[in-house]
């Protein structure tokens, strides 16, 4: 089941790919050597297809010191998935990216940590932490490889060796939960899956003004999913044959809640509740 979710006129709406890149990266901005660009602006979307993409086309426009860093299964490095880094990983000097699993969690090196490459090494890399917490931003480690184990897509389990890191000049809305952006852009090209996801990446950004979000051609709506089988769905217990209170709890233990001097009956999932005791307000 699908409602249209209009956009008020103080969020900037594009159709255009390039317009969404160039107001989160601005061109002379990311060509540039300061990587302080990358610490509170990104873009989001909903498919990591669509994350891969954006990353691909920013990376190819920075003009920058890169290396190539291979997997160890050479006949494998086409396989992708989600706990699994790329077969042929293209790293660049002052590029931001996501460990995509845990590695040194006292150190703040944890699955969904943004880091800035310094130094680029023949089997490790060098980065700076991305961090509001003064405990771990700025603070420099080397990551080596990691071994990744996946089941996803395939017969058969998979374990590619591999720096565990993912490029993120572009991330999941499901990776940016808890994250604070001064810049956003949103990719709603595709809809998101429910609206959870919707509120997420709506709701990463400081101050609306500095959001802009990619629509299809000609359309300032997005879908809002919602599942009517959640909605429509019975209560889980039935009232009338389940007792209100299980007589082996005292009743004390229930806190009376008045409103105008008359008790307040509570309706959770359909049935009739009621509370016994002092009032506590």
């Amino acid at each position: 089941m699908y409602g249209a979710i209009e956009f008020p006129d103080c969020i900037q709406v594009t159709n255009d790919r390039t317009t969404l890149r160039e107001f989160v990266y601005p061109l002379q901005q990311i060509q540039s050597s300061d990587t302080s660009l990358f610490h509170e602006q990104a873009t989001l979307a909903s498919r990591n297809d669509a994350v891969e993409r954006f990353n691909d086309e920013v990376a190819e426009i920075r003009n920058t010191v890169s290396r190539d860093y291979f997997s160890l299964d050479e006949y494998l490095r086409q396989i992708t998935g989600q706990v699994l880094a790329a077969g042929i990983l293209k790293l660049q000097v002052g590029m931001p990216f996501m460990l995509i699993r845990n590695y040194y969690s006292k150190f703040g090196l944890c699955n969904g940590s943004r880091l800035i490459v310094t130094h680029l090494l023949n089997r490790a890399i060098k980065e700076r932490i991305i961090s509001q917490d003064p405990r771990f931003g700025g603070k420099e480690y080397i990551i080596s490889r990691a071994s990744m184990t996946s089941r996803e897509d395939v017969s058969f389990t998979m374990v590619r060796k591999q720096l565990p890191l993912r490029p993120c000049f572009s991330m999941t809305i499901n990776k940016s939960q808890g994250q604070t952006l001064k810049q956003v852009g949103v990719d709603l090209s595709t809809s998101t899956f429910t609206p959870w996801q919707l509120y997420a990446a709506l709701s990463r950004v400081t101050d609306v003004r500095n959001m802009i979000v990619l629509l299809p051609l000609e359309q300032r709506t997005t879908d809002n999913v919602v599942y009517p089988e959640v909605l429509l769905r019975p209560p889980m217990i039935n009232p009338e044959t389940v007792p209100l209170w299980p007589v082996t709890i005292p009743r004390t233990r229930a806190l009376l809640i008045e409103n105008d001097g008359a008790p307040e009956q509570l309706r959770p999932f359909g049935y009739l509740s009621s509370l016994e005791s002092e009032q506590i307000w």
